[in-house]
């Protein structure tokens, strides 16, 4: 259904409640319904065929717009792991003494790989992973 479609508090009740990860209370409480009936009216809501399939259609360009493939995690682990790497040079006193950047991060990216590639370091076991994506409104 068309977004035009919506009331100003049912589109704010939409944007709300992708926010706030599905939370149609909350949603409704943000969108400006009371308290009160906010549980109500959040349920309501889900349920009314143009809200529905706005949420829908928010949440279907999300899930395209925000794919990222294990190869570009990795690479954007591998930048991090090269970055805290790099030797940086402190004056310290009246000499000059080299120090890598960023060694945590280091061990972070290195542990993170593993988790996305499947492997705990510590067990040797394959372990999943889960990603969370929220979706913000920009405007």
């Amino acid at each position: 259904m068309d977004k035009a479609k919506l009331t100003t508090k049912q589109d704010k009740f939409v944007k709300a409640y992708l926010l706030n990860g599905g939370n149609a209370t909350q949603a409704a409480i943000d969108a400006g319904y009371s308290p009160n009936t906010a549980s109500e009216i959040g349920y309501e809501n889900l349920n009314k065929p143009q809200i529905k399939a706005e949420i829908e259609k928010h949440q279907k360009a999300a899930n395209k717009k925000f794919t990222i493939t294990i190869e570009q995690r990795l690479e954007w682990l591998k930048e991090v792991a090269e970055a805290g790497l790099t030797v940086q040079k402190i004056t310290k006193g009246e000499g000059v003494v080299e120090q890598r950047e960023n060694l945590p991060a280091v061990t972070g990216a290195i542990r993170v790989m593993n988790e996305i590639l499947g492997t705990d370091e510590e067990t040797g076991k394959t372990k999943p992973v889960k990603v969370f994506i929220g979706v913000q409104d920009a405007s």
